[in-house]
């Protein structure tokens, strides 16, 4: 059974041309207040003073359950700011604990404690791994920015907007990156530079933030206050005739049920030509959607008074989503609320807003098809959905490349079919983009496009990179040498029928536009495109029971979600892993998971076709025609069906659990590099290889390699870096090791490729004392069976 919640999820569905969503940051919401005109203030001088430096240090962490422990440690000095994190994972197929490390640290130099208008803020970063050792969660390495704004600013922001402190290409990250986990800018620094400029009021607040992005975020703020010269010239009268505090709840729903947390509320004054002028006041909503803002100062030629809503996720104060609303060219969107129930004399106004039935207050400024207000709020209350539910349901610890952006309503007002539409996830920058078909509430596939999106943003995130080969093409199906793009679709697939569950979709199990994934589509059918709705479907007849499909299941299986969310979160290079980890995991469900993959045509047929391609068949369609040219690679099915069509059949003692056939009897995503291996006596499965990198020391690293039939795999660096290998067989043993150097593998390669390994090596095979293993092996046994016992008890008849 997948997991349900009692969680109330409303919407408010308008009835509009759904064609594309707003693509802005920020809904605004206006009161106007009529003010006389007052004559232009004189110049101000003064100077800004430090009065505050506050250091930002998340607290050490230690999480742990049976299989897992992740452990973070934060430690910061003036000027620095270290992360330290380690993960141990029980690999409990081999009976080894397996660690994950990285250290990173930034750092930058002091700011000055005065500092003029005009006076350039100059720092110095740098960022650096220390240490670097992955096993699946993705790392990115470490950044340091400095950047200006106000007391309620964001702590972290990564989005290049006015304030950031730029070196002299205009660029205001530091940065020291990991890309597919491997190790490419050890340490670098930068000098960057900014102002402040001129403040306008005594007392007046600046904040230089300075962060540090790794694992999770830390540095410091610097809280600089504006001394004046002169006396202040803020208007007495003027203020009179504001409010002193404007308070409220921030809802989504009308019914008052949902409110918005953790989301920036800021007023602001206009003059009478409706320009911004004076400082902003800003807060965040708590948890209860509740803020509280004090006006102070007010600018003399204020007239209007205008109170906005920045569509920016921060719990804890830190950015963690963004949502952009592309359409109009980045323009902000506005929407009006009328303040004509305040009076004069009243000091404190109070609100409770709804951002998604707008009509009780707003005056909505609408475009001709699209009332953006609701837009807007509908998508940025799915984000914050998404968001907690892999945070706080299924335990994502780490997120990648954080605050996690948006961009919703992409493309022409009016598209039409002859268009191309699009809906993807950017690896590069960590952030999804949809265009005017798939974003509005109104359209077909919302909320499942943002859903299958966001799910390929979570396997970035636990994997660190995607299960393909650099030969696959998306969404190439059945006709791709590996799986890995189709598992990756799949999951995407998966997690967005679980999502639709979760959040009380009547119908799940329905991909929009597409089908019912109860349905037991074939990996090579529909031209081999099929596959990766095949891999979504295993995944569901894995979990799924009759009451999930209208009293129906044609499957004997029925995991408990979270059991089936374990194996996902490890990293699989291709669907064939999974099915592998699987039957490991749970031998005696093996012949039901079995039947489960022959149904969607995940089995080896090694038989061979025609030798020539037949329409239905699968192919790479290279020059994206829509039809297979001669050049172009297909696949040769080994039979036809009862119409004629190609077909692929399973026959008793066809390996299962990848969708492989005579041409490609493998399709696995990584294969070995020939003659890497190392020839041993040793009869461990796992070994450690340490590689030591003479001219690159911040290169070298440590990991698992396995060995296969008396072969240990060694992946030696390419030619032109000097290195030395050490390996040694898992348990620990004394003088149970080898080294090897780099240039000597080279030197002798022709002879390793003609008889398949480097060298040979006898380790020493002494074993601990026999009784000793006797014993240790005899609880095994009992745990095992103890484990195996209570799942088949767990099972349903």
């Amino acid at each position: 059974m997948i997991i349900k919640s009692n969680r109330s999820f409303s919407t408010t569905i308008k009835n509009s041309i759904g064609v594309r969503i707003t693509i802005s940051l920020i809904l605004i919401v206006m009161g106007c207040l009529s003010l006389s005109s007052v004559s232009g203030a004189e110049e101000v001088k003064g100077y800004w003073y430090l009065v505050d430096i506050e250091k930002v240090v998340p607290e050490n962490e230690i999480t742990e359950d049976s299989t897992t422990k992740i452990e973070r440690q934060f430690l910061y000095s003036e000027g620095s700011f270290n992360t330290q994190y380690r993960k141990t994972v029980y690999d409990g197929i081999h009976k080894v604990y397996n660690d994950e490390i990285i250290n990173t640290t930034g750092t930058w130099s002091a700011p000055a404690e005065k500092l003029g208008p005009d006076d350039t803020i100059t720092l110095t970063l740098t960022a650096s791994i220390n240490e670097f050792k992955r096993l699946n969660t993705n790392m990115s390495g470490v950044s340091v920015k400095a950047y200006i704004g106000e007391e309620d600013t964001p702590f972290g922001r990564l989005n290049s907007t006015n304030g950031d402190l730029v070196d002299a290409n205009g660029d205001n990250l530091c940065e020291a990156t990991i890309r597919d986990g491997e190790i490419k800018v050890g340490s670098s620094s930068k000098s960057v530079e900014g102002t402040f400029g001129k403040g306008s009021a005594e007392g007046q607040v600046k904040v230089l933030f300075v962060s540090v992005r790794s694992d999770k975020l830390g540095g410091a703020k610097y809280t600089y206050t504006w001394i004046l010269d002169k006396p202040d010239t803020t208007s007495s009268e003027n203020a009179d005739r504001f409010p002193s505090k404007v308070t409220g709840t921030l809802y989504f729903d009308s019914a008052k049920k949902r409110p918005v947390p953790f989301t920036s509320v800021s007023v602001v004054y206009q003059n009478s030509k409706e320009d911004t002028i004076g400082e902003s006041a800003a807060v965040f909503t708590d948890q209860n959607g509740k803020f509280d803002i004090t006006l102070s100062t007010i600018p003399n030629q204020a007239e209007n008074l205008k109170l906005a809503v920045e569509y920016i996720y921060a719990p804890g104060g830190i950015a963690t989503i963004y949502h952009i609303n592309v359409r109009e060219d980045n323009k902000h969107v506005y929407g009006t609320l009328s303040l004509k129930n305040i009076s004069s004399d009243e000091k404190e106004a109070v609100f409770d807003l709804c951002l998604l039935d707008c009509a009780d207050n707003f005056d909505e400024d609408l475009d001709d098809v699209e009332p953006k207000v609701s837009h807007n709020a509908e998508v940025y209350a799915l984000l914050i959905d998404m968001y907690d539910f892999y945070a706080d349901e299924l335990g994502v610890l780490s997120f990648y490349q954080l605050p996690f952006e948006a961009y919703s309503f992409g493309g022409t007002l009016l598209s039409t079919f002859a268009e191309k539409f699009d809906a993807y996830y950017s690896p590069v920058d960590g952030a999804i983009w949809l265009d005017r078909i798939y974003s509005p509430m109104t359209g077909y596939m919302y909320p499942y496009a943002y859903y299958h999106e966001f799910s390929h943003y979570i396997m970035h995130c636990l994997y660190g990179k995607f299960p393909l080969s650099d030969a696959d093409v998306n969404h190439g199906g059945y006709a791709n040498p590996t799986t890995g793009d189709s598992f990756s679709e799949g999951f995407a697939h998966f997690m967005s029928i679980v999502m639709q569950q979760y959040f009380g979709n009547e119908s799940p199990a329905i991909i929009p536009g597409r089908g019912n994934i109860e349905v037991n589509y074939k990996a090579w059918q529909q031209s081999g495109k099929a596959e990766e709705f095949a891999i979504a479907g295993v995944l569901w007849d894995l979990v799924d029971d009759a009451s999930d499909n209208g009293g129906m299941d044609d499957d004997s299986m029925e995991l408990d979600f979270m059991e089936l969310w374990n194996l996902l979160k490890q990293y699989h290079s291709d669907f064939t892993s999974f099915y592998e980890t699987l039957i490991k995991t749970y031998p005696s469900l093996k012949p039901a998971i079995d039947d489960i993959f022959i149904n969607h045509g995940f089995f080896t047929d090694d038989r061979e076709g025609s030798k020539e391609y037949e329409l239905g068949e699968a192919y790479v369609d290279n020059i994206k025609n829509n039809h297979r040219d001669e050049s172009e690679n297909y696949v040769d099915y080994s039979n036809n069906d009862s119409y004629g069509y190609p077909y692929m059949t399973y026959e008793n003692g066809d390996q299962i659990g990848t969708a492989a056939y005579f041409s490609n009897m493998k399709r696995r995503s990584q294969e070995f590099f020939p003659g890497n291996f190392i020839k041993v006596n040793d009869d461990s499965l796992l070994y450690a290889v340490s590689v030591s990198f003479s001219d690159y020391p911040f290169l070298d690293y440590t990991t698992k390699t396995i060995s296969i039939d008396g072969l240990v795999y060694v992946e030696v660096p390419p030619p032109e870096y000097r290195c030395t290998i050490s390996i040694v067989p898992e348990g620990g043993r004394k003088n149970a090791s080898f080294s090897f150097e780099s240039d000597d593998f080279w030197s002798q390669y022709i002879g390793s490729l003609e008889k398949g390994y480097y060298l040979s090596h006898e380790f020493d095979v002494k074993k601990e004392n026999s009784s000793t293993v006797l014993i240790v092996s005899g609880l095994v046994v009992v745990m095992v069976m103890g484990i195996i016992m209570l799942i088949i008890k767990k099972r349903k008849p």
